[in-house]
Formats: structure tokens, C-alpha cells, sequence
């Protein structure tokens, strides 16, 4: 048994052995082969946007001895092929006749037959920047139902840098509206916000500002106020059917109180009839200063001959 076990091991021996020199001895041989090789593109990164990732490498048919085609292909510590660009942001793509002198140039120890890959395209835009006044728009902050801004909304500091792809910059009108990433506000606002960005090539200076205003619940309420008559004939030929109105109006919760209907003034003017219906509608002329939203109702009062 111990022979045979001691035969087999010379057996694998040789083959290790056998394989090893055929394996050295194939890779000083010349071939051809189609690798994959790095590329790099050399160009301001500061004065310039990459808008689409960038092609990372190309397909190379190329010859040369198996050792060199071996480092080549696993990239073993390989330099990547420099493409520089001038103007980056003039160039739309490169294609296999301007990458194969390239090539050739930074390849010297094999031989360079053609360039397998297609035209590399590239989406690259100029960097620029752009002052904007910062603003917001009361009606698309996130209230909680019945809640009003009550104060100004302040914006510290008032202005921005944007900075990023020229297509952006020169899109930007000379306001940039900032969005309050909040739900059901409740509570006066007085924090620093982060700058809302369409995505992360664009950079703001500063990133956080401050915001600040007040908010407050409104209450809807309803009060019955006698009209006032203009130009209606004292002998009563012509009356109204209705002598009051219903006034609807919101007030903030802080100024509500009972107000009386003579703190406000609902006048019908004969002259303004309608001689189609024999209607007028009701005039608010005055009301308390807290109040807002004010309607009257009916909207068109009867008037009644005898």
C-alpha cells in the first residue's frame, strides 16, 4: 500500500512539474488578444462638472508575449491610459481615430492593432455660480389645519451663491425659492434649513440658512347685522323682504371676542337694484379690523313693492 501511495505522489509531482513548464513556456510566446485596459481623463475637476460618469476603461486588440498580456489584462499595478481633454466641456465624444494614437503613445510594450471599443461619450459642463435673493412661498408651507403665518417670513441672510453646471446657473431666475421640508406646522418656526438642491452637482454658499416667522390658529365665526337702507321712499312703497344679514368672517384665536353688529356697517343702495329681479346686493362698508375672510350672506336681498 505505501508503494503505491509513493508511486502516485511521483505521478503528481510530475505533473505539477510538467504543467509548470508548459505554462512558462506558453507565456514567452507571442499572441493576440482583445483586453480591457484603464483610462483616466486629465482636465480641471474645479472648473468643471461631470455630469454622467465617465467611461473607466476600453477594449484594446493588441499583441505581444504572454507575460506582458497576462500583466496587462489583470491590471497588475497598470498606469491608466491619460486622456486629456482642453476643453472639456466642448467635447461630446472621442472616438477610436483620436483614442488610437493615445494609445499607442502609452502602451509601447505591445503592439496596438486596433481599438475594439466604440466613440466614448461624455457629458461635461463648465462650472459656474450665480447670486440669488432667496424667497418663499407663504401658501406652500405646511400648515396644520386652521393655522395662518401671522408675521413676515424672515430669511437670514437674505441671499445665496448657487454654484454648478452652467445649464442650471443660466436657467436661475434672480429669485431662488426655498421649500420647507415640514409637515403640519403648528407652532412659530424660528431654525436653520438646509438649502433644497435639484441634486448634488450643485453646491449653495452658504448650505444652511435661517428662518424664522409666527403662526396662529384662525376660528371661523358667524354674526347677524341689521342692513342700512339708501334711497328707499319713506312711505314704505318699497322695502327689503330681509332687514339683517349673515356675516361670516376668520379671526385668530388670540383676538377673538364677542363683537356687536354695530361694529359693522352693511349698507343696500336702491339705486343699485337689479330691475330684471328687483334685487341688490348688500355693500360691507365697514367691519372690525381683527377680522378677515368677511362675506355676507345672502349675496342679493329682495326688494318688495306695495
Amino acid at each position: 500500500m505505501s508503494y503505491f501511495l509513493e508511486n502516485w505522489k511521483v505521478v503528481i509531482i510530475s505533473l505539477i512539474g510538467a504543467t509548470t513548464f508548459w505554462f512558462f513556456n506558453a507565456l514567452n510566446k507571442s499572441y493576440d488578444a482583445t483586453i480591457n485596459y484603464p483610462i483616466e481623463f486629465t482636465f480641471s475637476r474645479d472648473s468643471n462638472v461631470v455630469m454622467q460618469p465617465l467611461p473607466t476603461d476600453i477594449r484594446i486588440n493588441v499583441s505581444s508575449g504572454g507575460w506582458n498580456l497576462l500583466r496587462k489584462t489583470f491590471w497588475f499595478n497598470v498606469p491608466p491610459i491619460e486622456i486629456p481633454l482642453e476643453q472639456p466641456d466642448k467635447v461630446k465624444y472621442i472616438d477610436r481615430g483620436q483614442l488610437f494614437p493615445l494609445v499607442v503613445n502609452q502602451m509601447s510594450e505591445l503592439k496596438v492593432n486596433h481599438i475594439v471599443s466604440d466613440s466614448l461619450f461624455l457629458s461635461i459642463e463648465s462650472r459656474k455660480s450665480k447670486k440669488v435673493l432667496l424667497t418663499m412661498d407663504s401658501t406652500k408651507i405646511p400648515l396644520s389645519p386652521d393655522y395662518r403665518i401671522t408675521s413676515p417670513i424672515s430669511i437670514a441672510p437674505d441671499s445665496i451663491e448657487l454654484i454648478g453646471p452652467s445649464s442650471f446657473i443660466d436657467s436661475l431666475q434672480n429669485e431662488y425659492s426655498l421649500v420647507l421640508n415640514m409637515q403640519n406646522i403648528d407652532d412659530p418656526i424660528n431654525q436653520n434649513i438646509h438649502v433644497n438642491l435639484p441634486n448634488n452637482l450643485i453646491v449653495s454658499v452658504p448650505q444652511e440658512i435661517s428662518i424664522s416667522f409666527n403662526v396662529e390658529r384662525f376660528i371661523s365665526e358667524k354674526i347677524t347685522v341689521p342692513v342700512e337702507l339708501a334711497g328707499f321712499p319713506k312711505d314704505s312703497s318699497r322695502y327689503l323682504e330681509a332687514g339683517e344679514v349673515t356675516v361670516s368672517y376668520v379671526v385668530a384665536n388670540s383676538k377673538n371676542r364677542s363683537f356687536d353688529p354695530s361694529e359693522f356697517v352693511v349698507l343696500v343702495d336702491l339705486s343699485t337694484m337689479d330691475r330684471k329681479d328687483s334685487s341688490i346686493m348688500p355693500l360691507l362698508l365697514f367691519h372690525p379690523p381683527e377680522i378677515v375672510d368677511v362675506t355676507v350672506l345672502p349675496d342679493q336681498l329682495k326688494v318688495i313693492y306695495e
